[in-house]
């Protein structure tokens, strides 16, 4: 149920800033931005991910007879929803300040803001694994 939750309060950031896009004075000013990247990856990621996990965990315990810990469930779950937020929040920040998606070097301005995105992007690799070998009762 938890990943249900996680899974409707994500897709909700991803459709209130899609609403944003579809105003064309916004759209021309953020077009291209990581503003659009933001958006993208709470609709996808906060949509497709927690909604797989959220079956997995429902769907499994059906299929092999074995019924898990909901404490076991709540740490994955913890850890997927903020370190998402980590990742893809400060993305809107770096969109609206201006910066295009496709770049080499990043604005010196904006390093802190896009340092921020990437530790929690590496580290959100941890939660996702975690939470497919909790099903498997192997999470160390």
């Amino acid at each position: 149920m938890l990943f249900c939750l996680g899974m409707l309060f994500n897709f909700l950031i991803g459709g209130i800033t899609g609403v944003f896009l579809s105003d064309v004075p916004v759209d021309v000013t953020v077009h291209g931005s990581f503003f659009v990247l933001a958006h993208f990856h709470y609709t996808i990621m906060g949509g497709l991910i927690f909604a797989l996990f959220g079956g997995l965990y429902y769907w499994l315990p059906k299929d092999d007879g074995q019924d898990h810990e909901p404490q076991a469930r709540r740490g994955p779950f913890l850890g997927l929803l903020l370190l998402l937020q980590y990742d893809v929040l400060p993305l809107f920040l770096v969109g609206l300040l201006g910066q295009p998606r496709r770049v080499f070097e990043y604005a010196q301005n904006l390093q802190t803001l896009n340092d921020i995105s990437s530790v929690s992007a590496f580290f959100l690799a941890r939660p996702s694994s975690c939470s497919s070998s909790t099903l498997s009762g192997r999470c160390t």
